[in-house]
């Protein structure tokens, strides 16, 4: 089991990412996927469908669709800020 103090609020850095890297066993690309990414809204416009086609080549199961891949990370994500396990990007902006 992982020590809780490990992992401080100020270590918080991709969430997004992090969560990505979870389901897929590998990191996306920082161009596809910025650091400070806490969901989809945090990546520009012009890469979400970049990163949407890297989270379907690097699917696990492999039939699982980019998209499907994509909305798991960022629930993963929201349900770690709703049990305060990670701050909120508001609440470490503030």
């Amino acid at each position: 089991m992982r020590d809780s103090r490990s992992y401080s609020w100020g270590g918080v850095r991709n969430p997004l990412s992090e969560a990505l890297r979870a389901i897929t066993g590998i990191s996306p690309p920082d161009d596809l996927c910025p650091p400070g990414a806490f969901s989809c809204e945090d990546v520009p416009d012009e890469l979400v469908n970049d990163l949407q086609d890297w989270c379907s080549l690097h699917a696990n199961p492999p039939w699982a669709t980019g998209l499907w891949v994509l909305e798991a990370a960022e629930y993963c994500v929201k349900g770690a800020i709703e049990n305060a396990n990670i701050p909120s990007k508001e609440r470490l902006e503030a």
